[in-house]
């Protein structure tokens, strides 16, 4: 955990701590998902949901005797030893396709989703009805049924090649420690746990290294599909759907005004959903909004330290500025 959390400031930024514990814990509102963006730590978003406060504070404190980082009031920042500790995390240059923004969410179930229905055609391909079904969740089964009842007359064909041309793009050791946990007739898949490479079996690796490849494989799902129609309902539920409502009115010719009327919403809710519009979606209207420029800030870290109170603007234009500034500077 320790190395881990000492990840996360590898960037050499002053960071909020506190930022760091509600991103880990997938806090969702526009200050932890602008701060996750700005510092490029947005694919963590979520991915330690049930880490106690308490525990992180003691990596901190770890942090700091090691000499590691050093704080300042509350913010730490990573110290020349610390970098030099990175070295040694071998499984950070391979955690390249995690993206707890993106299916943080639902990833666990989308999975889980994928992995009863491969069993279930499975036992269907060789007509087969006597089997124990490896889930019972109401809302799974439901999804399963909902799935074949409008499924084409070719699914046992097209979801095995559809599951053979995603492993065969992701790399291999993250394609059979997903294809290994595969169930159907004459084969019981395996748990997590056992598939794990020595590298990846201690806390928090182990968790992390099975959502990056639930993450990699559901990233390569093709739309329309049919592995896409299993689980369109739940990839939805990875979407802020409040957020969604506001993005249809605003791409329907509503101001801001509008909006907050027809929603009811106030105008900090209305901005929060802007701002994660904004970092979700790449082809983001900044068109349509009063921007800043920023001529004065020499690099992308002058960038995240600028404060609007500056500015004599409001504050979402001001983010969504620093959000484009960045965007075409740092990261295109």
């Amino acid at each position: 955990m320790t190395l881990f959390i000492l990840t996360l400031f590898r960037s050499g930024h002053k960071l909020r701590v506190s930022s760091i514990y509600h991103l880990l814990t997938g806090k969702r509102t526009s200050s932890v998902l602008i701060f996750g963006y700005f510092h490029q730590i947005l694919v963590f978003l979520g991915s330690l949901p049930s880490l106690e406060k308490a525990v992180f504070n003691q990596v901190i404190k770890k942090l700091l005797q090691l000499n590691y980082i050093e704080m300042n009031d509350e913010f730490g920042k990573i110290t020349d030893l610390g970098q030099q500790a990175l070295t040694e995390v071998v499984q950070l240059k391979q955690l390249t396709q995690l993206d707890g923004f993106r299916f943080g969410r639902m990833r666990i179930e989308m999975w889980r989703l994928i992995l009863f229905a491969v069993q279930v055609i499975s036992f269907i391909s060789v007509r087969q009805k006597k089997y124990t079904p490896i889930e019972q969740r109401p809302e799974a089964v439901y999804q399963l049924k909902k799935w074949l009842k409008n499924a084409d007359s070719n699914l046992i064909g097209l979801l095995l090649a559809e599951l053979e041309k995603i492993f065969s793009q992701m790399p291999q050791n993250q394609a059979d420690f997903l294809a290994n946990q595969l169930s159907g007739y004459h084969q019981d898949g395996k748990v997590a746990f056992q598939l794990l490479a020595e590298e990846w079996q201690s806390e928090p690796w182990n968790v992390l290294f099975q959502q990056q490849c639930i993450d990699s494989f559901l990233e390569k799902v093709i739309p329309n599909s049919q592995i896409d129609l299993l689980i369109s309902d739940f990839s939805q539920q990875n979407c802020n759907q409040s957020m969604l409502q506001t993005r249809d009115l605003f791409l329907a010719d509503l101001n801001e005004t509008e909006i907050l009327q027809q929603r009811s919403i106030k105008t900090g809710t209305y901005y929060d959903h802007i701002i994660e519009w904004a970092i979700s979606d790449e082809n983001f209207p900044f068109e349509k909004f009063t921007l800043l420029d920023f001529k004065e800030s020499k690099n992308f870290e002058e960038v995240i330290d600028l404060s609007y109170k500056n500015y004599q603007e409001n504050y979402l234009n001001f983010r969504l500025s620093q959000i484009k500034n960045l965007r075409d500077c740092q990261w295109n």
